[in-house]
């Protein structure tokens, strides 16, 4: 992963409530050791953040 790239969730692991559903399009906003990365997710009609979790990079696919 790479800071500030798009990548798509690849789990329902974080779904609580519909809120991150499988496929949900975020960006990296930061990266950790150990293949961690914190992911912002937000609306992209209103573009306010619904959710900031860090989640390890083999839950996720980099888009661009």
């Amino acid at each position: 992963m790479k800071l500030y790239k798009r990548v798509k969730l690849l789990t329902n692991k974080f779904n609580i409530s519909d809120s991150l559903p499988f496929g949900a399009i975020g960006y990296v906003i930061e990266i950790y050791e150990g293949g961690f990365c914190e992911v912002e997710f937000s609306d992209n009609k209103t573009g306010i953040s619904y959710a900031q979790v860090v989640i390890h990079s083999d839950f996720l696919e980099q888009l661009d």
